[in-house]
């Protein structure tokens, strides 16, 4: 199995179990769930990186986890300027 399908097999678990542990307890929401999948997905991003020379796919990731950062950033600003 390549890298690549192992890394999106580990995150579809990992968005699982965010799922039923957010079912579980009560506090599924969609901005629950979007926080526990971005977690789990810059763990999971930290926690696969090569030591050595990193393949293009692992390259262009931090583009996308540049954007959901700012994403997030813009929603939490969103949701502090509500409260205020």
């Amino acid at each position: 199995m390549l890298r690549r399908h192992e890394f999106v097999l580990a995150h579809v678990s990992w968005m699982l179990l965010g799922v039923l542990g957010l079912t579980l307890f009560g506090l599924m929401s969609l901005q629950a769930f979007a926080f526990v999948s971005f977690v789990g997905f810059l763990g999971l991003v930290a926690l696969t990186a090569p030591a050595t020379r990193s393949p293009e796919w692992r390259r262009r990731l931090k583009w996308f986890v540049a954007l959901v950062v700012v994403v997030f950033g813009y929603a939490v600003f969103r949701r502090v300027m509500g409260k205020l």
